[in-house]
């Protein structure tokens, strides 16, 4: 399907099943490559970093018989998760300054068509694994406590995708809450783990 020269991963058909949305790492400069070949690849920490993108392509090939990648999120942010919406017109991800493991996430949204993207949540918490419902009209996330701490604890917030203030839900017992979808009649949200669903 791909033929890139980054390392793709974390991929998902659209709802109208005509894209392919995934994460894809910068690829390595010329320099880099040919260090490799010649097996001068030592890396320094911190130096160089690989952003890893967000891209989409389409599932039928061109008339020159390709399916080009395009990268919806910008150069200098480093996506760590997102969610197709239902019509297939928009993505929601969430993504960091850097690849680094304990970073601060904000999410935003993208057209699949292109062009800029828009900010949906970015406070001093860290928010991340955005969710719509299933009539596109809200996304779930988790948030971090406010700074974010090695704890992990957080909440589960719901806004509406026009943007808004975010909605905070009940508290799970353990307070680390991984939202996997929502009910069908989108006044609930399933996590995984002892927690089974959280009404909205």
């Amino acid at each position: 399907m791909t033929s890139e020269k980054g390392s793709a991963g974390g991929f998902d058909w659209s709802p109208d099943g005509k894209s392919i949305a995934f994460t894809m790492s910068d690829p390595k400069s010329e320099d880099e490559d040919k260090a490799a070949k010649e097996k001068r690849d030592a890396r320094v920490v911190d130096e160089n970093d690989k952003l890893t993108g967000l891209y989409v392509m389409p599932v039928e090939k061109n008339a020159e018989g390709k399916r080009p990648a395009k990268r919806l999120s910008g150069a200098q942010v480093h996506v760590t998760g997102f969610h197709w919406a239902p019509d297939s017109t928009t993505i929601a991800f969430s993504h960091q300054r850097n690849n680094k493991v304990f970073e601060q996430n904000d999410i935003s949204m993208v057209a699949v068509s292109g062009g800029a993207s828009r900010t949906l949540a970015a406070t001093n918490a860290s928010e991340s694994g955005p969710a719509y419902s299933n009539d596109g009209r809200w996304i779930a996330y988790t948030s971090s406590d406010d700074p974010p701490t090695w704890g992990g604890t957080g909440t589960v917030r719901v806004v509406a995708a026009t943007g808004g203030q975010p909605q905070t839900l009940a508290r799970t017992f353990d307070e680390q809450p991984n939202v996997i979808g929502w009910s069908a009649d989108n006044r609930g949200i399933y996590l995984l783990g002892p927690t089974e669903r959280l009404d909205v």
